[in-house]
């Protein structure tokens, strides 16, 4: 619970990093292009029950939670360790796994783009802050 907390005290420094914008750059730029392809084809648009977006958009959960749970983890006083790096790149990958799954989900439902935009882009911005706090966690540097 403090690792959620401390994460929404981190929001606002999060948008001073420039992984965040980038990370906000793909997703606009894929709903960019879902814009443009829902003008241009919005017959051939699959219709998706709210039920089912709900649930779909709800998977945008799992990677924050998962980097909190991770700083969690290494918060605990214990002994150096030894696969830093290791780690570090698991949460570089983390971030990319949210923004691939953020900017996909973006597209798939792309019929509700402006709603699926905002929900996609806060939770790119609580990731960051999620990450940023795993990696402090992990190598014990904290503000």
């Amino acid at each position: 619970m403090a690792a959620f907390l401390i994460s929404l005290q981190l929001l606002p420094l999060v948008l001073l990093s420039p992984f965040l914008w980038a990370a906000v750059a793909l997703v606009a730029a894929a709903a960019a292009v879902a814009w443009r392809d829902c003008r241009t084809a919005s017959a051939e648009l699959p219709i998706i029950s709210a039920r089912r977006r709900v649930l779909e958009l709800s998977t945008l959960l799992l990677m924050p939670a998962l980097l909190l749970a991770c700083g969690e983890y290494f918060s605990l006083a214990r002994a150096p360790f030894p696969y830093l790096d290791e780690v570090l790149m698991a949460l570089n990958g983390t971030m990319f796994v949210q923004t691939a799954l953020a900017a996909w989900l973006t597209w798939r439902h792309r019929n509700r783009l402006s709603s699926t935009f905002l929900v996609a882009e806060i939770s790119v911005w609580w990731c960051g802050a999620a990450y940023v706090l795993a990696g402090m966690a992990v190598t014990g540097n904290w503000l």
